[in-house]
């Protein structure tokens, strides 16, 4: 199977697919339920005008992170949403992820936040943390990273220890034992168990990572796309910029990649070196922004400054 992670604004919830609105309905969740081809508004009880940050699934429940409302969440599937908040000092989210059980957040200059009731209630764990704006997490073989303003951190039973430092975590992806992370300096790359970094692509900022097979979706803060193919050892000179039409943003589905594009909705079945249009879509003219997958599906959401 594919080991894959996403960047900003689609999202598969089970079979479904979660999206949100930046221009025509801004801040206004929609819902899939054919893989994009047809949407309905999912924002019944969200505050007007919300960016979402993160998504994820725990124990039935989907909760997710906005930009200054703090956490919601849904119990049906979307139909409805109420304030998860409880605990919470922080109201601007940046990541969610389920580890274990438990549900952590990360939050601007508060640090993480942990819930042990499927995101009732929250207490801070910021134990071993020395930089507290967290912007990503991710399960790497059984272990949660936190990915914050000054490099990684991993969690060590009840403690943060710090890996690495001197750069800003936007996002991880995995493939096989090869841990890869955008950074605002580059992407970095861990050949096995976290150790032996190398930094390629250096003084490019990179916002997301898609990671599926042999290659290596990057987007930069400039909104560019770039690709590697991972087979070789010179990762630095395989990568090239995806041409246009500009991608708004991708996801992984089963065999073929589904990205929205300033021109509609395109699937590619080898890649990305090819691209067949789905006609008829009813939401080719709403732009959106895409995000991160978490062990239910993958899923996106419109993050607040964009791609």
């Amino acid at each position: 199977m594919f080991k894959y992670l996403l960047i900003f604004s689609l999202s598969a919830y089970s079979n479904f697919l979660l999206a949100q609105n930046e221009t025509m309905h801004s801040g206004t969740v929609f819902l899939s339920k054919d893989l994009g081809k047809t949407w309905q508004p999912a924002d019944e009880g969200l505050p007007s005008s919300v960016t979402i940050n993160a998504i994820m699934e725990i124990r039935g429940l989907v909760l997710v992170a906005t930009e200054n409302h703090g956490i919601y969440g849904s119990t049906n599937e979307l139909q409805s949403w109420h304030s998860f908040n409880y605990g919470l000092d922080e109201k601007k989210v940046d990541a969610l992820v389920a580890y274990k059980g438990s549900a952590f957040a990360g939050t601007y200059k508060r640090g993480i936040f942990k819930s042990d009731d499927g995101g009732l209630t929250w207490y801070p764990f910021n134990a071993g943390l020395s930089n507290f704006t967290v912007r990503a997490f991710f399960v790497y073989h059984n272990s949660l990273l936190a990915g914050t303003n000054d490099g990684i951190f991993l969690l060590d039973g009840n403690n943060w220890r710090q890996l690495n430092s001197n750069f800003q975590v936007n996002d991880f992806g995995q493939m096989d034992d090869k841990l890869f992370v955008a950074t605002n300096k580059g992407v970095l790359i861990s050949k096995s168990a976290m150790d032996d970094w190398e930094m390629i692509l250096k003084h490019t900022a990179f916002r997301t990572l898609m990671v599926a097979d042999n290659l290596v979706f990057g987007q930069t803060y400039f909104s560019e796309w770039v690709r590697a193919d991972v087979n070789g050892l010179t990762l630095a000179d395989l990568f090239f910029r995806i041409p246009k039409p500009v991608i708004n943003c991708m996801v992984r589905i089963d065999d073929y990649i589904l990205a929205q594009m300033q021109t509609g909705f395109y699937r590619s079945y080898d890649e990305g070196k090819t691209w067949q249009k789905m006609e008829n879509c009813d939401m080719e003219e709403v732009e959106l922004k895409i995000i991160k997958n978490t062990k239910s599906g993958l899923v996106a959401v419109r993050g607040s400054s964009g791609c």
